[in-house]
């Protein structure tokens, strides 16, 4: 049987934990640097998609995105408060039917106010790029990021 020596056995230990500690702080870094909740997300989805296209055409998807960036940021802002008044209403006591009915309608039509928007954004983008671009932002997968 083969001894390893403590010294030996000490530099590798301390060298495995220099390279957790560096690896971690890398992967914390990675995670802080990106903004997270839907706003982000849809700047990443934006992001994603206009490096799958030409030059000119991810500039014009972006130009575009910005354009509407502030309607859809609103839009979703809306729909979260409208999601709230609905958990507020759940949990109220007592129940009021007419206010959580209303409150699901609201989130419905809130709903479909940010589908609107993001539908008229994608449609201004398709009207401005190449066919190519049109193509590939039509077949555009998404990676999960992690």
């Amino acid at each position: 049987m083969t001894r390893i020596s403590p010294r030996l056995l000490l530099v590798v230990l301390v060298a495995s934990l220099a390279l957790n500690v560096f690896l971690g702080a890398r992967y914390l870094a990675h995670r802080m640097s990106r903004p997270s909740g839907p706003d982000a997300m849809l700047t990443h989805l934006v992001e994603d998609m206009g490096s799958e296209l030409s030059r000119a055409d991810g500039e014009a998807l972006r130009r575009v995105f910005e354009s509407h960036h502030a309607q859809i940021k609103s839009r979703a802002a809306a729909l979260h408060a409208a999601r709230q008044r609905v958990r507020e209403a759940i949990m109220a006591e007592p129940l009021d039917r007419a206010a959580l009915r209303a409150a699901m309608e609201s989130v419905r039509q809130k709903d479909m106010d940010l589908h609107q928007a993001l539908e008229d954004m994608l449609f201004e983008a398709a009207t401005q790029i190449s066919p190519e671009g049109r193509t590939k932002l039509a077949t555009f997968r998404r990676i999960p990021r992690r």
